[in-house]
């Protein structure tokens, strides 16, 4: 934040202000809580908000007092799960003559969360949603403990499910795709190809179960629902797209189909064509590119939770939608390099079965394909109460608005209040601009002062 210019800002899912002329506030926790875990954020004190929701600082009588107190407090592990903070995330600055005291609250990661108060995940974890905190349900909490455990969550063993559950059909179809891909491996021979897989293991009576990665991908509808209540997948797709849908069943069968039907109209890429089925590979870079958000929605998905995958696929674009919230953040996935999939047994079965595995970049490689064919770049939302994730992948150029100037450069401010940081790429997404155009904007403002570049990459 460029404090000379605080009444430019105002409050919002990143930025908090309170007076705090009467000492310590006690929601600063709450607020700390929501910043953490959600995408962090900034917290004001001895700043105001006037009628017009304008901030400006205010003469805090004794800023070093309240800098004490907050650390003190923010040591105690019986008031404050987590200090995630640095020494120099904490500061007094000068604002228009005023000293003030700035937070900076990273989003804390995933082995951190639920940041929560007083000793009670269940009733001290707080988010932040538009302006104000929340107190999470007990279902947030328990995404976040489940995303914090070392062993993902398809890992575990369902001791109470019996072998039958999984669908003798579709364990065939595995097993035949794993030794047509994998010919050298052996796969058609055996017993253990389940436990080879990571579908089953042995549990305490010495028989096999399956896993929870195993059912998802080749239980029976009825044994999915019943182990997975909101985990039935679904894919719509608008009239005049085909109008077809697909949901439910095992995701083995659920990837192939929505696989074979995502191309479907859809402009192959580079002059290429091909519309085989999930992963088939060929020369179609859009619509391998099309899979490999396919397969990462669907190892990504939080099973647990009461919400569902779905995926729509309109004549402008494919919208995916998964919930749970990023386990690396946004950024991170937007550049690679970090891998860190919330159903990692799920993730390496798809791979064998060569499902997403025609790019080999993820996300990023996504945005490459989108940036070759000249259509606006892909867009990444995270979404809270409930927490999911947003892909939307534009199957058109960008529009050239709005136009160049002041608003234009508000709407960046804004956007950029809302993300930590951000490329011309996600610029361009957000204002439908070109890159160029974006990038142009955003050194414009740099040389105002308003925004600080981090890097720069070479023509």
């Amino acid at each position: 934040m460029d404090l000379s210019r605080l009444a430019q800002y105002r409050e919002n899912n990143r930025i908090e202000a309170k007076r705090a002329l009467g000492g310590l506030p006690h929601s600063i926790w709450e607020t700390y809580s929501a910043f953490a875990n959600a995408l962090g954020g900034i917290i004001l004190l001895g700043v105001d908000e006037d009628r017009e929701h304008a901030l400006h600082p205010v003469h805090l009588p004794d800023p070093e007092a309240l800098v004490r107190e907050f650390r003190e407090i923010l040591r105690d592990p019986k008031r404050v799960s987590a200090n995630i903070l640095t020494d120099g995330d904490v500061r007094i600055e000068d604002a228009g003559g005023c000293r003030i005291v700035v937070i900076r609250v990273p989003r804390a990661q995933r082995q951190d969360r639920p940041v929560y108060l007083d000793g009670s995940p269940y009733t001290g974890t707080y988010r932040r949603s538009g302006e104000g905190d929340y107190r999470c349900t007990r279902d947030e909490v328990d995404a976040m403990l489940r995303d914090a455990a070392v062993e993902t969550p398809d890992m575990a063993l369902l001791q109470d499910v019996p072998l039958a559950s999984l669908e003798p059909g579709a364990v065939d179809r595995c097993r035949a795709r794993l030794a047509a891909l994998h010919p050298e491996d052996g796969w058609e021979r055996g017993g253990d190809f389940l436990p080879r897989l990571g579908a089953a293991g042995a549990g305490p009576d010495g028989a096999l179960h399956p896993t929870a990665a195993g059912l998802l991908l080749l239980g029976t509808a009825e044994a999915v629902a019943q182990a997975f209540p909101g985990a039935a997948p679904v894919y719509r797709e608008a009239a005049e797209a085909g109008g077809a849908e697909i949901a439910g069943g095992c995701l083995l069968d659920f990837c192939f189909r929505v696989g074979a039907r995502l191309p479907l109209g859809v402009a192959a890429g580079d002059g290429a064509a091909g519309d085989g089925a999930a992963g088939d590979g060929g020369d179609a870079p859009v619509h391998r590119a099309l899979r490999e958000a396919l397969a990462n929605c669907l190892v990504n998905a939080d099973y647990r939770s009461r919400a569902a995958v779905e995926i729509v696929k309109e004549p402008g674009r494919v919208t995916f939608t998964n919930p749970g919230v990023f386990r690396i953040g946004v950024e991170a996935a937007r550049s690679g390099g970090l891998s860190d999939p919330r159903n990692a047994v799920l993730s390496r079965m798809f791979r064998l079965l060569g499902v997403g595995a025609g790019l080999g970049m993820g996300i990023p490689g996504i945005y490459a394909v989108w940036k070759r064919q000249g259509w606006a770049p892909p867009s990444i939302a995270e979404r809270f109460a409930p927490a999911r994730t947003v892909v939307t992948l534009p199957l058109r150029p960008g529009r050239k608005q709005p136009a160049a100037g002041p608003l234009r450069r508000q709407l960046i401010l804004s956007y950029l209040t809302d993300h930590a940081a951000a490329g011309a790429e996600q610029v361009a997404a957000y204002l439908d601009i070109t890159p160029a155009e974006a990038r142009a904007e955003l050194e414009a403002l740099a040389g105002q002062g308003l925004v600080s570049v981090l890097y720069r990459l070479k023509a």
